[in-house]
């Protein structure tokens, strides 16, 4: 999605200054501004409809070589419709056009007989026996001592014939949080996986530091699930182990660059561009 943390940060500086904001010489374009706003809407903002009615807000602008100024303003309902634009994203386009981006399906290389499309689409049958019965145990033990006549039968599609399972959006159209996240669970291959991704939904970012934002999100979602996948717990979780979500993704990618193999994980764009989605079968950390 082409949209996070900074632009709802804009949406929030749009409605202050419509509101005469106190804190007359602050630039979009200056580092020390923009931490500034981001503070503030983490400070500010919150998803609480119990919290309505102005209130008395106030901060502080400490500038190197300056003294230190301190500011009041009231604040109203920009500090809960910011937060919201995650959801009703009409609200980001006065920082700009936005639009959402899904990768494209590689195309099928005739001289890789595993090629990307192949790995998409296929998989292995697991069979299951019970242990209780003896006599699938002795067929079990046949069939591993016997050659398989055909091994193609080992190999199942995944997905029918004819089904992309690509989503077309308008142009222009943006995806809300929400949205995104059902699409996303919805292109699980099983029934089974997609009832795990359900119970338990993890969201990193800056954006996400506002009072009261899980327990929204929580409940859009809720209302959106199919019934099949319903689960007893729902879970957003926006700090794992008490770890500042905006810093969550750099600390996993900070561990990962301090092991002694990081060297050979990395793909160049060349790499990507000429061998694409196939190229994870040999740099890929995980098994896929």
């Amino acid at each position: 999605m082409d949209y996070g943390a900074g632009d709802v940060c804009q949406a929030l500086s749009w409605m202050f200054h419509k509101s005469a904001f106190p804190y007359k010489n602050w630039n979009e374009n200056i580092p020390r501004d923009v931490f500034l706003m981001r503070n503030l809407y983490q400070d500010f903002c919150h998803v609480n409809l119990d919290v309505c009615g102005p209130q008395e807000k106030t901060f502080l602008v400490d500038h190197p070589g300056d003294i230190i100024n301190k500011y009041t303003l009231q604040v109203g309902d920009e500090c809960i419709i910011s937060p919201l634009s995650l959801f009703y994203t009409d609200l980001l386009k006065i920082t700009g056009p936005k639009m959402t981006k899904i990768q494209n399906r590689q195309l099928s290389d005739a001289e890789d007989p595993f090629d990307a499309e192949f790995l998409r689409e296929t998989g292995r049958k697991r069979e299951t026996a019970d242990p209780g019965n003896n006599e699938s145990q002795q067929l079990e033990g046949l069939n591993e001592s016997q050659p398989t006549a055909n091994p193609d039968e080992d190999i199942v599609v995944d997905t029918l014939e004819g089904v992309s399972g690509e989503v077309a959006l308008a142009p222009g159209q943006v995806l809300s949080l929400d949205a995104a996240i059902l699409q996303s669970i919805d292109s699980c291959p099983n029934e089974e996986l997609k009832r795990k991704m359900y119970s338990s939904i993890l969201i990193i970012g800056g954006g996400v530091k506002v009072h009261g934002l899980n327990l929204w999100l929580q409940n859009k979602l809720a209302l959106q699930i199919p019934y099949i996948y319903k689960t007893e717990q729902l879970e957003i979780v926006t700090s794992p182990k008490d770890i500042d979500p905006a810093s969550t993704v750099w600390k996993g990618a900070a561990v990962m660059s301090c092991l002694e193999s990081a060297s050979e994980l990395w793909i160049n764009q060349n790499e990507w561009n000429r061998y694409g989605l196939k190229i994870l079968r040999e740099r890929a950390p995980f098994i896929w």
